[in-house]
């Protein structure tokens, strides 16, 4: 795997929360290695897109979210799935959250709930079938756990899904 270029990005998200977020463009016609992505994120792209070239937009906020795209991906990923506005309402509320674009369409998510000391879970981790087994779970696990760095973390997942973790 080859890192051709990073571009970094920010925006304020309210007045005194500040976000960032890192395109990545990777080429994966070279042997895996490790690569570092904004704030000492790694992406381990030991199975990452197949021989593909793939570019990937990581948003680490929830502007601009199309929360009906949020439901439709539950449920083609085959998980519990409820109206756009209790998606929202969760992701909102939630300590961390990750937001995987391919072509400017939305291919997974996932979020933490936290104290922000000791204790975390993970929910709500998706991607959609046709980009699975490509790294981008990983990715989404990566970014969360990185911001779950000091806390026990529980992960609820669906029967069955054992083997995405």
């Amino acid at each position: 795997m080859k890192k051709i270029r990073e571009e970094k990005y920010s925006s304020t998200r309210y007045s005194n929360v500040h976000h960032e977020f890192v395109l990545v463009f990777l080429s994966a016609h070279v042997a895996p290695v490790d690569h570092p992505v904004s704030s000492g994120l790694v992406l381990s792209s030991d199975q990452f897109f197949r021989g593909l070239i793939m570019e990937y937009r990581i948003q680490a906020h929830c502007e601009q979210i199309d929360w009906s795209r949020v439901r439709d991906c539950l449920k083609e990923a085959g998980m519990a799935h409820f109206e756009p506005e209790r998606h929202q309402k969760a992701f909102d509320k939630s300590f961390a959250v990750i937001f995987v674009f391919h072509e400017g369409t939305m291919i997974g998510f996932g979020r933490a709930l936290s104290d922000g000391a000791y204790q975390a879970a993970i929910y709500d981790v998706a991607v959609l079938p046709e980009f699975q087994k490509r790294g981008v779970g990983k990715l989404i696990m990566a970014h969360l756990l990185e911001k779950l760095s000091r806390c026990n973390v529980i992960l609820y997942a669906n029967p069955g899904k054992e083997g995405f973790y």
